[in-house]
This record gives C-alpha cells, structure tokens and sequence, in this order.
C-alpha cells in the first residue's frame, strides 16, 4: 500500500476544503462561454456560418474555437416550400439548433440572422443531451434566460418575439460543472 499521497490528490483535498469554507460545493466551477458569428459568406449553394468561441476555456479543452454551419441559399427570403434550419455542436455537449419555417423572409446582415416577419419567427433550441451540467444563464443577442439548479439535459426553444424581429449574432452559456449550493444567476 502507497502511503504518500499523489500531487493530485493533494489538490483536490485542498480544493474541497476551500469550496467547503467559501460555502460553495466542491468542484462548482463556473463557465461563461460565448459563441459569435464571426462571418457569413455565400459559398456555392450554402452560406457557411462561423461562430468563434470566447470567454472561460469549456471543460472539454479539445472543442475546437471555430463552428461552421450551413444553410441552403434557397431556405432565406421568401421562397415557398423551403425551410430552413442549422445546427452545430459546441463544446461540453452542448448544441444549438435554429429552425425557420418557408416564407420567413430570413436574412443575414452585420453577422447576424434575423427573420423580417415577425408572425413567422425563427426559433432557436439550445440543449445538452449527455446532461451533467449545471445551466444558470443563456444570453442570446438582448434575449437572456435563467435558471436555478437546473439540470440542463433536454432542448429549451427559444423563438423571436412575434412583435419584435431580433437579430441573432451570438448566444452566452453560463453553466457549471456541478450544482452550486447557491447558485446565483450572474
């Protein structure tokens, strides 16, 4: 039997002792992580669609720092019988979705996606399906949902406000890693 404890094990011991005193439970580590659309450009008969990645480094440290997404050049305007969609896996499990039904005069402007009829709204669906994670905030572009103690392991819609057209350029996860015992909504 080793009796001298690991450089690791001697860390975690005094990182649950710190959470402990601090009041917050061991290991709740707090993540702010940004995806923005850093460009649009039409490519052949789909827009690519580059978000990049800032703010606190994911848990998952191999998640690349650029997306790139897809949408039919015919799922855009007014064209009858397409609709659109996109969707893209960000780190730590977590994906987007953004839908829009035909006829939803969508637009890409300033690296942004907007639709220009408010009646016919794009919608937006953020989850997590491996779970795991603790999701207290998502900011998408002036709209911002909380939460508290929520396990975030199922898709939660968001759609644009029929009247208000919003356009969508960056979305803001802020989650942790375990249930914080006081979770605030900053």
């Amino acid at each position: 039997m080793n009796k001298h404890l690991s450089l690791k094990q001697v860390l975690a011991t005094l990182l649950t002792i710190v959470a402990l005193l601090a009041g917050q439970q061991a290991f709740a580590a707090r993540k702010a992580v940004t995806y923005t659309i850093t460009n649009i450009e039409l490519n052949g008969n789909n827009y690519d669609i580059v978000f990049t990645r800032s703010g606190d480094a994911p848990f998952d440290a191999s998640a690349p720092t650029t997306y790139t997404t897809s949408v039919n050049k015919n799922s855009i305007g007014l064209n009858p019988g397409y609709n659109g969609f996109f969707h893209i896996d960000l780190a730590d499990g977590f994906e987007i979705y953004a839908s829009w039904n035909s006829g939803s005069n969508v637009s890409f402007s300033n690296n942004c996606i907007q639709s220009g009829i408010s009646e016919k709204p794009i919608t937006y669906a953020v989850s997590n399906p491996n779970g795991g994670y603790y999701v207290t905030r998502i900011t998408m572009q002036g709209m911002e949902y909380t939460w508290d103690n929520t396990t975030y392991d199922f898709i939660r819609p968001f759609a644009h406000n029929t009247s208000t057209v919003r356009p969508f350029g960056s979305l803001t996860l802020t989650y942790y890693d375990a249930i914080p015992e006081n979770s605030p909504s900053t």
